[in-house]
């Protein structure tokens, strides 16, 4: 059986921190995440901790690269609303719990019955989860819930 965080305060739908090599991380319509490369990650970190790269302020201040981003930041975009509606469905059928039907975005219900019936995701009360054998396919079975009639 999978791993899975349980949900936090922000239910998957907000903003979130992420740490680490690779990580994600939202704020306000922005995501952002650093490299896959432990070694890249370690070597940024290591001038940000360091103050490189033009930082401002007292010793240890962590170093921006010249467009001001954190030098362990490797790539960002802002979200429209459609793709954080997306981002939305994604977390949430990452944690066990899942959504709440409140937090959905529209759904086709054709598209949630073929899903429900692959056995991507199930439907408990007034949420839908990933089950376990979905949650190693969420990438397709958000894709099958977000296409049109």
């Amino acid at each position: 059986m999978p791993v899975r965080a349980t949900t936090s305060s922000t239910g998957g739908t907000g903003d979130y921190l992420g740490l680490g090599v690779g990580a994600h991380a939202h704020r306000d319509g922005r995501r952002w995440w650093t490299t896959r490369s432990t070694e890249r990650y370690l070597a940024a970190s290591e001038a940000s901790a360091h103050g490189a790269h033009g930082a401002h302020g007292a010793a240890g201040t962590r170093g921006r690269d010249g467009e001001g981003r954190l030098l362990d930041v490797t790539g960002e975009e802002t979200l429209d609303d459609e793709a954080r509606r997306l981002e939305r469905l994604l977390l949430g059928l990452r944690v066990r719990e899942g959504l709440h039907r409140d937090d959905l975005p529209p759904l086709s219900a054709t598209a949630l019955d073929e899903v429900i019936g692959l056995g991507l995701v199930r439907l408990e009360g007034e949420r839908l989860a990933a089950t376990d054998a979905g949650w190693f396919l969420l990438d397709e079975a958000v894709r099958r819930l977000t296409v049109s009639d």
